[in-house]
């Protein structure tokens, strides 16, 4: 893995602990908030899971530079 797709995971485990700590600690929040802030988390995780994916991909895919004798 690259620089940048470890930064992403990082990022990924971080909203995932929030997420956990959302639940664990909200002692005087009801179900509807931790229902609404467990579902904007899981979003936006997701959202960085596909970034996840496609930085994994764009990694896997051969480059080679194409030169045209056009002229």
């Amino acid at each position: 893995m690259s620089l940048n797709t470890e930064q992403i995971v990082q990022e990924i485990r971080a909203g995932f602990e929030s997420m956990m700590v959302l639940v664990q600690d909200n002692k005087k929040a009801t179900a509807d908030e931790i229902e609404r802030g467990v579902f904007r988390q899981v979003l936006s995780l997701g959202g960085q899971l596909m970034q996840l994916f496609f930085a994994l991909r764009s990694e896997a895919c051969e480059r080679t530079p194409e030169f045209s004798n056009r002229r």
